[in-house]
């Protein structure tokens, strides 16, 4: 009795560990496919290529043949990017969720208890640090390593578009400094 009962365990216990392995290899690849993703939302000519593939696919050569001719126009290149981003992101996060907990599943009871919550908040925390926290953190560097322009005479022409007005607002020295920062903001 206690053996059939152990080899039942050790049956189980083999069957979790290869369920576990292929859903750690499903995250894997779905961690490539969102890589190959932003490998895509990158290029700038990777929008073109889909639609020709895409009408060469279901067989509108003519409009394939037209889009490798004449080229995309930026805008719908740029809406694309924007839907093939959408639907990637959205996809990808269910995708890890759902692989992740069927991985927390596995687990026993107690581990499961523990490490659900992580499951549900860990994608969430992750966006928020690339999305929020990384540019934030960007920006208020930059802001003290970055040169700053620090009178209006030292604007190029090109730069300011305004060559007729900086002469007469930085006459007052007072008001140089002031000038010189509207300008490297583009408000004057």
């Amino acid at each position: 009795m206690t053996s059939t009962l152990t080899k039942t365990r050790e049956a189980f216990n083999r069957s979790k560990a290869v369920r576990v392995v292929a859903w750690l290899t499903a995250l894997f690849g779905i961690l490539l496919v969102i890589q190959n993703s932003l490998g895509f939302i990158k290029d700038i000519d990777s929008p073109q290529r889909l639609l020709t593939w895409l009408y060469d696919s279901i067989g509108f050569d003519s409009a394939a043949d037209a889009l490798r001719d004449r080229g995309l126009n930026p805008f719908t290149g740029k809406l694309v990017i924007a839907m093939v981003a959408l639907v990637i992101g959205v996809a990808g996060i269910w995708a890890i969720f759902i692989v992740t907990n069927r991985i927390v599943d596995e687990f026993s009871t107690k581990w499961r208890a523990r490490v659900r919550p992580y499951v549900f908040v860990g994608p969430a925390m992750i966006l928020l640090t690339i999305f929020l926290i990384v540019p934030t953190v960007n920006t208020i560097y930059t802001s003290f390593t970055e040169d700053i322009i620090t009178f209006a005479e030292e604007v190029p022409e090109e730069l300011s578009g305004q060559s007729d007005v900086i002469p007469i607002i930085a006459a007052d020295e007072s008001k140089a400094q002031h000038t010189s920062t509207l300008i490297s903001f583009g408000t004057v």
